[in-house]
């Protein structure tokens, strides 16, 4: 139980680091400083509620007589720990003001948009993963893509 509990702990610390690393460059027009996630965990402050949640969590897996795998195990203590998870996403429209959305409005989200979405998302967790192995370099300015997942037809995108 104390090492479900220091892995969901790690889950949610990723989580709240994933939205500090989500600022935008300042350089950036309209939107710039910005946070691209939002994310809103609702965790108890008492240690001793955080692990009935835990406990409530075991209990089922136990009635039902299914363990899930490790990543499964790890998904659903830290949701169950920080239930409900809220996150949004901030509309990456530069004539708009900035604005986080919930998440399922991303599919409302025009395709260079959504594009847009993808690639900060993709580097928020690079730079994640980096600063979380060790890795601290200068921020670089430029990502080329040669072959996007997907089209972008404005300019500004």
């Amino acid at each position: 139980m104390q090492q479900m509990f220091s892995v969901a702990e790690e889950g949610l610390s990723l989580l709240r680091k994933a939205q500090r690393q989500s600022v935008l460059p300042a350089t950036l027009p309209t939107l710039g400083g910005s946070q691209f996630l939002h994310i809103n965990l609702t965790v108890p402050d008492d240690p001793a509620d955080r692990r009935a949640r835990l406990g409530e969590l075991v209990d089922e897996w136990v009635n039902t007589g299914e363990v899930p795998s490790a990543i499964s195990l790890i998904q659903q203590a830290v949701r169950r720990l920080a239930r409900p998870i809220r996150v949004k996403v901030l509309n990456p429209d530069p004539d708009v003001k900035a604005q986080a959305v919930d998440i399922t409005e991303m599919s409302r989200f025009s395709g260079g948009e959504r594009l847009t979405c993808a690639i900060l998302l993709y580097c928020t967790l690079a730079q994640l993963r980096a600063r979380t192995r060790g890795l601290s370099r200068s921020p670089s300015s430029v990502l080329l893509l040669d072959n996007p997942i997907g089209r972008a037809s404005r300019p500004k995108f």
